[in-house]
């Protein structure tokens, strides 16, 4: 019995491919290039994820700004959060990290706000959003992903350090301010 099933144990790392942007990452990894070959620290499954999380995210709104599908995604939200509070679960809400690569596409400080105002409004009074996004600064972040959105083992281990040092330090005032 593995009581970790959803640990993360793939290694692979999205810099071994150099890719520069999404547009890059498309030519790189797409199914059919076979001019630039695969690895050999990477495999074609994984080959295969970057292509696929790159398509999703060059096919994501880069906007910034509040649209109507935000809205229809906050309004959605709202509905698994109010079934939260109703079980008397607090609510920590988390930006983590991912790829380099589409910090400016889906990361960017307009995006990182409107989430910020929506999550105000739809778990009041008092949202605790803890950004993560940048703990790989001063480090080549695509190192710990294993695709665009997803990381890899070193890259999970960092970022539940990172978790576990921010609840290790700040339990006491999360509990003391716990409001739901």
């Amino acid at each position: 019995l593995n009581f970790y099933e959803y640990d993360n144990d793939k290694t692979e790392k999205m810099s071994d491919y150099h890719i520069s942007n999404l547009a890059d990452c498309m030519i790189k990894t797409h199914p059919t290039n076979n001019n630039d070959p695969i690895p050999q620290e990477s495999n074609s499954d994984h080959k295969r994820a970057i292509f696929d999380t790159c398509w999703v995210a060059t096919n994501s709104t880069a906007s910034q700004v509040r649209t109507p599908e935000t809205e229809l995604y906050f309004k959605r939200l709202s509905y698994i959060y109010s079934h939260i509070r109703e079980k008397d679960i607090k609510i920590i809400n988390i930006f983590a990290p991912y790829s380099n690569i589409i910090d400016n596409q889906l990361g960017g400080a307009g995006r990182v706000q409107v989430w910020k105002e929506e999550l105000a409004k739809i778990n009041p009074p008092n949202p605790v959003v803890v950004d993560f996004r940048n703990i790989f600064d001063g480090k080549n972040g695509d190192e710990y992903c294993y695709d665009v959105i997803h990381l890899n083992h070193n890259g999970a281990v960092l970022f539940s350090e990172a978790l576990g040092d921010y609840l290790k330090n700040n339990l006491k005032e999360l509990i003391k301010n716990d409001k739901k």
